[in-house]
């Protein structure tokens, strides 16, 4: 099957004959459609989110539809939902949304994350809040075997406001291997209280990379690369122009890399 997005119109067209004719999917309400997410580790699933909190997933390749919901609508960032890679677990999935206190005539609002074990076909439950990035570690095939199935990173803000902004140096990495239950750490990266300011998070290949700032009085700002291969241990990244005094790292891109290694553009 072949599953089209028309993101002016808001649909979703479905082929069954490899695109050699196209209907719209049955059951997604007209004009609805804002993002087309396909499942990477299981074909037979796919899910349409709206602006709201009512969606919708496919369970056989697009040819039907059934409706979820999840209590916030998603947050405006490119991968709202976050998938486990490990086989008979493809059914946990992570979910950002967005949250907003309406008071007067504004609103405040933050982001928080919820999980489902069964591909939203139970009720989501509230994983963390105040989070901007939530992931698995196994959202890699190749992330190192022994590492706990249930691990998740979170890239969350350890205090709550009034205003829905926050200070960088609020900003923390966290992980948990009971969906933030009862075991709930803060990752401290091998240098301590020193471990806060993170910018981005991800799962690259078989690495952990977690980006920060330097907040340090002794430092000018400084971005600074951290990556792990267990989700326990992490080594400062160190490029080739860090005896320069003169060069400052602002940003970070990974580039396509080989299984077995990192392409990082600074």
């Amino acid at each position: 099957s072949a599953i089209f997005h028309d993101s002016l119109e808001g649909n979703v067209y479905v082929s069954h004959n490899e695109g050699k004719s196209w209907s719209q999917a049955d059951g997604i309400p007209n004009g609805q459609a804002s993002m087309v997410i396909e499942h990477p580790f299981n074909n037979r699933y796919a899910f349409v989110l709206t602006d709201g909190t009512e969606h919708f997933r496919t369970e056989d390749r697009g040819k039907t539809w059934r409706p979820f919901t999840v209590p916030a609508p998603p947050a405006l960032v490119a991968k709202p939902l976050s998938f486990h890679a490990s086989p008979g677990m493809d059914g946990y999935i992570l979910y950002q949304g967005t949250s907003c206190d309406r008071r007067g005539w504004g609103a405040v609002c933050h982001d928080e994350t919820y999980y489902t074990k069964s591909h939203f076909g139970d009720v989501p439950e509230l994983l963390l809040s105040e989070t901007s990035r939530c992931q698995f570690a196994h959202s890699s095939k190749t992330f190192k075997v022994d590492v706990p199935k249930e691990l998740i990173f979170c890239v969350a803000f350890d205090t709550s406001t009034d205003t829905g902004s926050h200070s960088l140096s609020a900003s923390r990495l966290f992980s948990s291997t009971d969906f933030f239950e009862n075991d709930i750490k803060v990752e401290d990266l091998g240098i301590g209280k020193n471990a806060k300011g993170i910018i981005a998070f991800a799962i690259v290949s078989k690495y952990g990379m977690v980006a920060m700032r330097d907040l340090s009085p002794s430092n000018n700002g400084e971005m600074l690369l951290y990556v792990t291969l267990d989700g326990t241990t992490w080594a400062k990244a160190q490029f080739p122009h860090a005896s320069s005094a003169q060069l400052r790292e602002n940003a970070y891109t990974v580039v396509e890399s080989t299984t077995y290694s990192l392409a990082v553009d600074v």
